[in-house]
């Protein structure tokens, strides 16, 4: 197999390690990915109270409305800002992914508030709570460990399936820069009313939630060039052996 060979269908094969499977739950992720449908609603969390503390503070026993019908329950997860090493790191804007949630500048550590779950090492949990079942949801997964867990449950309370740090990356190591924090889009086959946010290790830290009462379709940044690449690639290598089976031919 020539180079040109192998490098095409890398390029191609790369785009499927984009999108994973985990049940009934679809997952596709991207560093500087972001939501971008009509029927999409964003959540910035900047509303949120963080009762007295000038940038951080564990929330426990509290639930808090917020716009569109979500609701969000604290059990010691942590509304934090900026970054505390041991503790948790801010998530990284990348390819103006904030814009949707007024994020200013739309690129760069994240400068507003945002959630972590698991911040002082224990099992804390942040529950969120949809009044109408919901098909989609969008997040900023910063520093992504494979000990962060989203659960998603039905009316029922029935569990419907997880998505862990090692469903959205390919090697999740609490990297925290840009390449660390990845933009995550789950399509669920089965309309979810409850999602859990924990992890058993510091962090999952996240913002910027975008949810819908649909399944979305949204295209990552570069795919679409990557993959027109990639058949480019692998056109022009069968054409240079074919010249060279007709050259040789013609010998």
């Amino acid at each position: 197999m020539t180079y040109r060979t192998c490098t095409a269908l890398l390029i191609t094969s790369s785009l499927f390690a984009l999108t994973a499977n985990a049940g009934p739950l679809t997952v596709s992720s991207s560093v500087g990915g972001a939501p971008n449908a009509s029927s999409i609603f964003y959540e910035n969390f900047d509303s949120l109270p963080t009762l007295g503390a000038p940038t951080n503070t564990h929330i426990n026993n509290s639930t808090y409305t917020l716009d569109n019908g979500l609701s969000v329950d604290f059990n010691g997860g942590m509304v934090y800002r900026d970054s505390q090493s041991g503790v948790a790191a801010a998530p990284y804007l990348s390819g103006d992914n904030g814009d949707n949630f007024g994020n200013s500048p739309s690129t760069g550590q994240d400068q507003s508030y945002y959630l972590a779950a698991g911040a002082d090492g224990s099992e804390d949990t942040i529950t969120f709570n949809f009044s109408q079942g919901q098909m989609y949801l969008g997040l900023l997964w910063g520093s992504v460990d494979d000990y962060n867990t989203l659960s998603f449950f039905d009316s029922n309370d029935d569990l419907i399936g997880t998505v862990t740090g090692s469903d959205v990356l390919t090697s999740p190591n609490g990297d925290q820069g840009i390449n660390g924090t990845t933009y995550v889009n789950i399509n669920s086959d089965t309309a979810f009313y409850k999602v859990e946010v924990t992890s058993t290790s510091p962090s999952f830290e996240f913002d910027n939630m975008a949810f819908s009462k649909n399944n979305v379709d949204v295209p990552e940044p570069g795919i679409l060039g990557l993959f027109g690449l990639g058949l480019l690639l692998m056109g022009f290598t069968l054409f240079n052996r074919r010249n060279s089976i007709s050259s040789s031919m013609i010998a």
